[in-house]
Order: structure tokens, then sequence, then C-alpha cells
């Protein structure tokens, strides 16, 4: 009975102190840390975030915000390159929303998915020009902002397929600068999730210079010598990595370009992501609906097989006493 009187009082103390130092820290947290007091483990993270965030706000104008694995955005890592002339800060803001409340809006996974859109949702575009970035975008606005860009782009294309290794120009470059597209990009690169970014303006394509090219993202940078090969599929494995070496070797000599396309934001076509996001939601309906099909079917094959057998020993003990009785 002792011992457990002086348990139970043992429990009740470190009852109190719990309490004492839950009330303590409440009280911190409403009026504020007593001088010279320290944080503690609890509060660092707070820190650390409220630390990346003013990193964010006196970060140069002319850098861009990267969306880190995760999805979040994280500091800019990837200056204004040297050639480039816009200054993105002396344009205006584009109205367009939050990027944080947009949703995906096609599925990069099914084969020529932005070929498959139908016009009716097109025509919703003044420019009914589309453009499907196969990357990540190199955003300037910092946070949840996302209006002006670039995107980083081949200068030619490698066919090592063709007689004598043929590079040629990269098509798309020549028709872009001053026309209007509808961008789309994936996040870290290709994926299954397909987010609209925008209606942009190409208003220049600089190249950029040998030593900018270790400053793109590492996925970006694989992505581009991807983009870079052009005829890899007709390509055995040994032919694909000795196309790759090659393309590297051109790209650190100098010889092999990449290229830097300054997008200026315009507008947010809310009527074509409305009708895109109107077709997701049917496509997955549909398939909700074909699972549910394919499940009852499924069931019903189960009970006409189950039918089938007690039919078949229903028929087997009939005949049996017809034998008995013959």
């Amino acid at each position: 009975m002792k011992e457990e009187r002086e348990r139970h009082e043992v429990m009740e103390a470190q009852h109190a102190i719990e309490l004492s130092e839950l009330r303590s820290r409440i009280k911190e947290l409403q009026t504020g840390p007593a001088p010279g007091a320290t944080f503690t483990a609890e509060a660092e993270p707070d820190m650390v975030i409220e630390e990346e965030q003013e990193q964010r706000i006196s970060s140069p104008t002319d850098s861009v915000t990267i969306m880190s694995d995760n999805g979040q955005a994280h500091s800019p890592d990837f200056a204004k390159p040297i050639n480039v002339k816009t200054d993105f800060a002396l344009l205006s803001k584009p109205d367009v929303p939050e990027w944080y409340s947009l949703k995906p809006c096609l599925n990069g996974s099914e084969k020529d998915f932005m070929s498959n859109i139908p016009q009716n949702v097109i025509s919703h575009s003044d420019c009914n020009e589309l453009m499907y970035c196969h990357q990540d975008i190199l955003w300037y606005s910092p946070l949840s902002r996302r209006d002006h860009a670039y995107i980083i782009r081949p200068h030619a294309h490698f066919h090592p397929s063709q007689l004598g290794a043929k590079w040629t120009p990269n098509a798309e470059l020549q028709s872009i600068t001053g026309r209007m597209r509808e961008v789309f990009y994936t996040p870290n690169g290709p994926g299954r999730m397909v987010y609209y970014a925008g209606t942009y303006v190409c208003l220049e394509i600089a190249e950029l210079l040998p030593s900018e090219h270790s400053t793109i993202p590492p996925k970006l940078h694989k992505k581009l010598r991807h983009e870079t090969l052009a005829d890899g599929s007709l390509l055995p494995g040994k032919g694909r990595a000795q196309a790759f070496q090659d393309i590297n070797s051109h790209y650190r000599s100098g010889s092999a370009k990449l290229m830097c396309v300054v997008l200026q934001c315009v507008g947010f076509n809310h009527a074509l992501y409305d009708g895109l996001i109107a077709l997701r939601d049917q496509a997955m309906q549909n398939r909700k609906m074909d699972k549910q099909l394919v499940k009852v079917a499924k069931k019903y094959e189960k009970l006409a097989e189950k039918r089938k057998i007690s039919e078949g020993s229903g028929t087997s003990q009939v005949m049996k006493k017809t034998r008995l009785f013959a």
C-alpha cells in the first residue's frame, strides 16, 4: 500500500510539472517569449519558413522560382540569362489565379492527349494555338503566383540514325517569336498531371551561354538531352547510349546550343480551363462507371458459373435416380 501511494504521488508530481510547462508554453505563445529566452526545437520550423520567405522577398528581380520535387516553390536558383534582354520587372502583372488553386486538366499518360482535345473546347481560345512544354516551367514570379516565365529548348535536334549523324534546326523556335500560345506543362518533367499555365506571348529567344547550362535544374537538364535526340526510338540500347554521349559532348564544347524562350503571360483563359476541367471530370466519371460495370459483370459471371455448376449437378442427380428405377 505504501509503495502504491508513493508511486501515485510521483505520478501526480510529474503531471503537475507537465501542466505547469504547458501553461507556460501557452502564455509564451500568447505574449511572446520572455527576454533572453531561447527558442525550443518546436519553434525552429517556423523560423526556417520565415527565413525562406525573407530570402524570396529580397531576391533579385530578374530571377525565377523553381518548383521542388514535392511541388513547393523554393528560393530562386536560376538567374536571368545574360543574353536575355527582357526585364520582367517592367512588364505589367496579369490577372491570374493563385497557382495552388488550379487543378491538373489533362492526363499526360494518354496517347496524343493534346491533339484529342475537342474543337469546341479549343474554340474558347483567341489564338487557337496550344503549346505543351513537355517539361516544367522556370517561373519568374515568386511564391504562389505564376505568370511570366522561361522555358528552355534545344536549338537543334540530333539524328544519329541518318547518314552523317545530322543536326537539324528546331522548327518550333522558328515560328514562335511574337506569337500567342495557350501554354501547358508538367511539374518536374513528364507525367500524368498536365497543368494549364495561361495565355502567353513569346517576346524573344536567347542563347544560353555554356557556363549557364549548369544552372539548369538536373531533371530539366536530363529532359533536354532526351528532347535533343530526334530518332532515339530507332536505335538499340547501345546506340542510344552512344547518341547521348555525343549530345553531351556537343553541349560541353558549345557546338550544340540551348535556347531560352522568354514568355510574357498576358492572361488566363478561364473558359478554356473550365472546359478542360469538365472534360477531365467526365473522363474520370466514365472510368469510374467502367470500373463499376466491369465489377458488376464479373459478379454476374461468377453467379452464372455457380448456377451452371448447380444445374449440372442437379441434372446428374436426376440421371442417377432414373438409372436406379430403370
